[in-house]
C-alpha cells in the first residue's frame, strides 16, 4: 500500500511541476533562434553544432512571421525572402504557433519559452529545442 501512495504522490508532483508557457512571456519568441536539438517520439535525439541557417521570428499583436536566415561573417544575413506566416493561439493552458506558407499549414505547441530557450512540438510529437542565437564575432584587425 505504501508503494502505491508513493507512486501516486510522485505522479502528482511530476504533473504539478510541469510549467506551462505564460502568454505574458510570448514577447521572448521575437528574435534570432538557432536549432540546438531535435527529439523524435521514439526518443532519438539529433544534436546540432554550428548551424548555417537560423530562424528569425517576429510577432506583434499575436501575428507575425518566421524566416530562415544565413548569418555572414560581416554580421549581415542572407535570406531567400520566403516567410512563414505565424499566429499565436491560446487554447486552454497551451499556447500554439499556427504556421502557414503558400504550400502548407501546421501547428506547433510552445512547450517552453524564456529569454534564452524556445522549445516547440509539432503534430508528429517531434520536439525542436532552440537556443538564442549569438552572432559570431570576428575581429579582422588583429
Amino acid at each position: 500500500m505504501r508503494k502505491y501512495i508513493l507512486l501516486i504522490g510522485l505522479m502528482i508532483s511530476v504533473v504539478a511541476c510541469q510549467q506551462k508557457v505564460d502568454i505574458e512571456a510570448i514577447d521572448y519568441v521575437n528574435g534570432y533562434w538557432e536549432i540546438e536539438e531535435v527529439k523524435t517520439p521514439e526518443s532519438q535525439t539529433k544534436m546540432y553544432g554550428e548551424n548555417t541557417t537560423i530562424d528569425y521570428i517576429e510577432i506583434k499583436d499575436s501575428i507575425g512571421f518566421r524566416q530562415k536566415l544565413m548569418p555572414q561573417f560581416d554580421g549581415k544575413y542572407l535570406t531567400n525572402e520566403l516567410k512563414e506566416t505565424l499566429q499565436i493561439e491560446e487554447e486552454g493552458n497551451t499556447i500554439y504557433l499556427n504556421c502557414q506558407t503558400d504550400y502548407a499549414q501546421w501547428r506547433e505547441e510552445i512547450v517552453a519559452l524564456d529569454s534564452m530557450t524556445l522549445i516547440l512540438k509539432n503534430s508528429q510529437n517531434i520536439i525542436y529545442k532552440y537556443k538564442r542565437f549569438e552572432p559570431l564575432s570576428v575581429n579582422i584587425n588583429e
